[in-house]
């Protein structure tokens, strides 16, 4: 809640304002996360053929995204960037409404951002107990974002009296119900950040791929640091009087945290068009198996986001497995059909790592298949 004046003197230059910068800020950061998601879906449908939830749940976010735009825009129309002693008691008023609409759509945005991301962490990380983590964290950010919507909605009773000081409030919440729902926030922003990284280490891929997917993922983390960053400005405006002219900065990082928060959900989606824009630059070193040409002549080539790919042989006793260490249930464990009384002759199994090195978000694959033992005495 923006402060009112109090007689104070203010050191100003009324030829100066802010707004020009607060509006290009918005239209600026929105204009790149829409381009992003354009690009996401052009990839999605046209290049994979395949839409999921978590697509059309970043397309409410980049909804949810224009309206805290659009709140930044009313709020310059009725004096922020502006110094405020030359703001009308009226504007104030309206000023301070549309930033409780804003709060609320900056909530819903990186809400629908963070559940983008964890339902394509639940579709293509294979580990369970990556998935497990995906899931726990997937609950945390739904619930703290309920008890952030209720506080909201809730600011004053009447809710009125949150932007109108004519209105004498029965109750409003007290700072620290903010402070304690910023720190949730950024706490689950660090641990989906962090919780592909261990699935990328188990990977064995080239030092160059690796890299990239490293990039990749820990794009999110400039996020973080962005979240910081506004929390810092937001500490400090406790100490500004002129504050519709001082907090400039409140604004400006607020657009870009929640906007730079789509263009990395989107970046993960990307890797189809990356490769139809920029070519392939390198050669396979060696010609791919049967099973990979049937996977690239589909023409949907496994990539993060993607469909996983299955592939069958026909008549053979055969299990692609996604995750290094991780057998399929169609193997069948030698002991335990024994102790069911089945009698099984001792057979030899062949392991084939697949990996697609052009293709740096795939994860690796274990073809078993049985091998006919020698015929003994």
């Amino acid at each position: 809640m923006l402060l009112f004046p109090k007689n104070e003197h203010f050191v100003e230059d009324r030829g100066r304002s802010h707004q020009t910068t607060i509006i290009a800020c918005a239209v600026a950061t929105w204009s790149v996360a829409a381009a992003f998601v354009g690009m996401r879906f052009y990839t999605r449908r046209w290049l994979l053929n395949v839409i999921a939830a978590e697509d059309w749940v970043i397309v409410g976010a980049l909804v949810f995204s224009a309206a805290e735009s659009a709140g930044f825009i009313e709020q310059t129309a009725y004096g922020l960037g502006r110094h405020m002693s030359g703001i009308s008691n009226e504007n104030l008023v309206k000023l301070n409404r549309a930033g409780w609409y804003s709060i609320l759509w900056y909530s819903l945005t990186l809400c629908l951002t963070k559940t983008s991301i964890l339902l394509l962490y639940i579709r293509i990380l294979t580990y369970d107990w990556v998935r497990r983590a995906a899931h726990l964290l997937l609950a945390s950010v739904l619930v703290t974002n309920a008890w952030t919507f209720a506080v909201v909605m809730s600011a004053c009773v009447p809710l009125r009296a949150f932007w109108d000081p004519s209105v004498s409030p029965v109750y409003c919440h007290g700072q620290s119900f903010y402070w304690a729902s910023t720190g949730m926030h950024m706490g689950t922003d660090f641990l989906i950040c962090l919780l592909p990284m261990p699935v990328i280490v188990a990977m064995r891929v080239r030092w160059r791929q690796k890299l990239l997917l490293y990039c990749i993922f820990a794009f999110g983390f400039f996020v973080c640091v962005v979240s910081i960053i506004r929390l810092l400005c937001l500490i400090a405006q406790n100490s500004k009087k002129d504050t519709t002219y001082d907090n400039l900065a409140i604004p400006i990082w607020t657009c870009i945290e929640v906007n730079t928060a789509i263009v990395c959900a989107c970046v993960m989606t990307l890797k189809p068009l990356a490769t139809k824009l920029l070519g392939r630059r390198s050669k396979p070193r060696r010609r791919p198996v049967p099973s990979q040409q049937v996977a690239l002549s589909e023409g949907h080539p496994p990539t993060i986001g993607s469909k996983p790919a299955k592939f069958f042989q026909a008549r053979q006793d055969s299990s692609w497995i996604e995750v290094p260490g991780r057998v399929h249930s169609d193997v069948r464990n030698l002991d335990e059909d024994e102790d069911e009384g089945v009698s099984v002759k001792p057979r030899d199994l062949e392991v084939h790592i697949m990996l697609d090195k052009d293709m740096p978000s795939s994860i690796p694959s274990a073809h078993v298949r049985e091998v006919q033992s020698p015929a003994g005495p």
